[in-house]
């Protein structure tokens, strides 16, 4: 009686009651409390974070002990971590957590990949089962030609650790940029050791709006403390977490010039592994690399700009540009237009006008470049709007889009390899990566063209 009567009013009363579980009858008890008042849910996560009755090896699976757990964590599984989040843009927000779902069975994984039941792991075996555990196979081999159970599980346990494996929860806002993320690495055979491989199974859209809206496992804290002027996304991508991304690598631990050197091999080793697989990354920069320490090698992520690459003359060429997300200032002179007339500049403007996201229309704003008595002009990229099955609009641009290339690519790890060893940008930028000013556009329009 006492606990009903002081129930919302005396949070000491719960934790009194919570340090006492030692049956499902006080569960169901407060099972009932939480289905007559769920606004309190959430004070009631707050107060048992640290049960231990709630952590993941105690808890059964009856209705109320995982229905009050799913309360938690987000998705019933991830516990984010305190404090801001890994990263943020216009587009997403990556949260980082600890997975709290059960762990792998790495003799079972084993067992499985053994399809000629010798008790050994050859590399064609391994090369199976690398994605799934987000390891290179010379981890296991180094030199040999197959590895016994009990090595492979005793890599996996060095390796991934052998209890909850940190993760990042990418939340992106733009059902086409997702869709492009997924289909990228569903379609296409990207190796683990140079692309950061995604969890098979992604929630349904429907539940991530609903964890976001009720603010599960601590998210609504992290929402308050910083994330106030921003709507979070409901389409998520959940990958393995890396130690950090080479924007931090570059400035907190300014490597020598032989370790740059390693870094960018690195690089033109992935990007040449990705066009390969006749895959276009469209935005290689220092934030979409990242760098594992199972190996300590850097690894690209984000495939939102990603487009298949089409010969000349392909059937599909028109159906693939690149552009359609952008960091200008590591795009290619070839991916700009000039437009000087008023007639380029309003066919630009009622393009756009039809687009409803006021984030992506700010960025591709004209840029105006102005010269006393020469020039006048406003600069754009050549990106595009995309329809409701993500095909690129062309009807109305002021420009031809451009197909996607290795070229793209190239001339981006090029910009990066300039900052790298010089410490400068080549281009002037804001932190998005884009163009700062018209000026900065005018520069990269007439690269190559103009030798002053």
């Amino acid at each position: 009686m006492h606990i009903l009567h002081s129930w919302g009013t005396q949070p000491e009363v719960l934790i009194e009651l919570f340090n006492k579980i030692t049956d499902d009858a006080a569960f169901d008890l407060v099972w009932k409390l939480l289905q007559k008042e769920p606004g309190k849910r959430k004070k009631v996560a707050d107060l048992l974070k640290s049960h231990p009755f709630f952590h993941p090896e105690n808890v059964a699976n009856t209705q109320p002990r995982s229905a009050i757990f799913g309360n938690l964590l987000f998705y019933g599984r991830y516990k984010l971590f305190d404090g801001p989040p890994e990263h943020r843009s216009q587009t997403s927000v990556v949260f980082r957590a600890q997975d709290l779902d059960k762990q792998a069975d790495y003799s079972a994984i084993f067992d499985k990949a053994d399809t000629d039941k010798n008790g050994n792991l050859d590399r064609q075996e391994l090369e199976k089962i690398a994605s799934s555990i987000g390891l290179n196979p010379e981890l296991f081999l180094k030199g040999s030609d197959a590895i016994s159970k009990e090595n492979f599980i005793d890599v996996c346990k060095r390796q991934l650790s052998d209890g909850p494996r940190e993760k990042v929860i990418k939340l992106m806002k733009n059902k086409d940029q997702w869709e492009r993320e997924c289909n990228a690495r569903a379609k296409y055979n990207l190796d683990p050791k140079y692309v950061v491989t995604a969890q098979p199974v992604i929630p349904p859209e429907d539940d991530i709006a609903n964890v976001n809206e009720r603010g599960d496992g601590g998210l609504n804290v992290i929402v308050e403390k910083f994330l106030k002027d921003i709507k979070l996304g409901k389409y998520v991508i959940v990958m393995d977490a890396a130690d950090r991304n080479l924007h931090q690598i570059f400035f907190q631990e300014q490597p020598k010039l032989n370790t740059m050197r390693d870094m960018l091999r690195e690089l033109f080793e992935a990007a040449k592994h990705m066009h390969g697989q006749k895959l276009m990354h469209g935005d290689i920069k220092m934030l979409n690399i990242v760098r594992f320490r199972i190996d300590n090698k850097l690894r690209l992520i984000d495939l939102d700009a990603s487009a298949r690459i089409v010969p000349p003359g392909g059937e599909e060429e028109k159906k693939r540009f690149a552009g359609v997300k952008f960091s200008s200032a590591i795009l290619p002179p070839e991916m700009i237009e000039r437009i000087v007339t008023e007639e380029q500049l309003e066919k630009f403007n009622a393009y756009w006008e039809r687009e409803n996201d006021k984030d992506l229309k700010e960025k591709v704003a004209p840029k105006l470049y102005q010269e006393p008595g020469k020039l006048k002009a406003h600069y754009v990229v050549k990106s595009f709007r995309t329809d409701e099955e993500g095909k690129p609009v062309e009807e109305g641009l002021p420009y031809e889009l451009k197909r996607a290339s290795e070229n793209i690519d190239l001339w981006s790890l090029g910009v990066l390899a300039f900052t790298l060893l010089t410490g400068e940008p080549l281009i002037p930028s804001t932190r998005d990566d884009d163009c700062a000013s018209g000026a900065a556009m005018h520069l990269l329009h007439s690269w190559g063209t103009q030798p002053e």
